[in-house]
């Protein structure tokens, strides 16, 4: 029996609230995103990309290992490459990335909403967004393609020797910067062959909408894949957006002003996190449709993950 958390992260993004204002003594008031029709259908189209990787993601890791992805960053690298592809290469990613077959401006436009918008949304997180491209210095970039980088994307742009150790230094180094310092290196050299590096980081920050009091942790039984082990689980009982039905129970933590959450869907007894994420893969989020506000006696432990694919 496999029972562990599957961790989404959510942003309630569409609203209609076009002004937000703080008081010093306050927390910040929300300031939900506001998108057109067609950039609520992008949001819904890469929603079902994100589930789709992470479907690929989970077939592919047999071993059962955790692992953590952010597809936030894989739309964007490919969003940058889409600016300058053509034909076939072009359409197979706006495909893949559930955007369908648009004017590229389309999408510069909503990837460049959301890097704006994102950190704005909740000023009492944290939330840094960052792109960047560094080229062969055998290659030149097209200024049009410089320019387009810059304007939709705030990407770096750097020219490097990928003959040279220097190079994956360079790139360390903005990597560890963009983490504040979580991610210190994620390369170890740079092949001379390659035209260029894309990179994408987001780093993100929150405390609980709800704190959980330290004094309130109890050490009680955790599942895993192997049997259980005896934890100190961090305890609340809470009003929560919850659901519950014969494959998981979720539960909905917000962070903040609640314009972000965490997720945390438990798998029930006789199903595994493969099932979660074959239901997720074909039925997308629709089950966050049915969350509703209800008392909830939650117990979480504290966790530490990281994953190299």
């Amino acid at each position: 029996m496999k029972k562990f958390f599957l961790l989404l992260c959510a942003i309630a993004m569409i609203g209609g609230v076009s002004s937000c204002k703080q008081k010093k003594t306050e927390k910040a008031e929300p300031c939900p995103i506001t998108l057109n029709d067609e950039q609520r259908q992008f949001v819904d189209g890469n929603n079902s990309f994100s589930l789709s990787f992470l479907k690929e993601m989970d077939d592919w890791d047999i071993n059962g290992k955790s692992f953590v992805y952010s597809p936030l960053s894989i739309t964007y690298v490919l969003s940058m490459v889409n600016d300058a592809a053509e034909g076939i290469t072009s359409m197979e990613m706006q495909n893949t990335l559930g955007f369908g077959i648009v004017e590229k401006s389309k999408i510069n436009d909503f990837c460049k909403i959301l890097i704006d918008s994102l950190p704005m949304a909740d000023r009492n997180i944290q939330l840094q967004i960052a792109n960047a491209v560094f080229v062969n210095k055998d290659y030149t970039l097209k200024k049009q393609f410089l320019q387009n980088l810059n304007k939709y994307y705030s990407a770096d742009a750097e020219s490097l020797d990928f003959s040279s150790r220097s190079a994956a230094s360079s790139i360390n180094k903005w990597c560890k910067k963009q983490t504040n310092g979580l991610i210190p290196s994620i390369i170890d050299e740079t092949n001379p062959n390659f035209v260029s590096y894309l990179l994408n980081a987001v780093y993100f920050k929150a405390e609980w909408a709800e704190p959980f009091e330290e004094s309130d942790t109890e050490t009680d039984t955790f599942y895993t894949a192997d049997g259980y082990v005896m934890l100190p689980l961090m305890h609340q009982n809470n009003r929560y957006s919850y659901v519950q039905n014969q494959l998981f129970a979720a539960v909905d933590i917000p962070y903040g002003n609640g314009q972000w959450s965490m997720t945390v869907v438990l798998p029930e007894e006789g199903k595994d996190v493969s099932d979660v994420i074959d239901f997720l893969s074909k039925e997308h989020l629709v089950f966050l449709d049915t969350l509703r506000e209800r008392s909830v006696d939650l117990k979480l432990p504290r966790f530490e993950t990281k994953s190299s694919t």
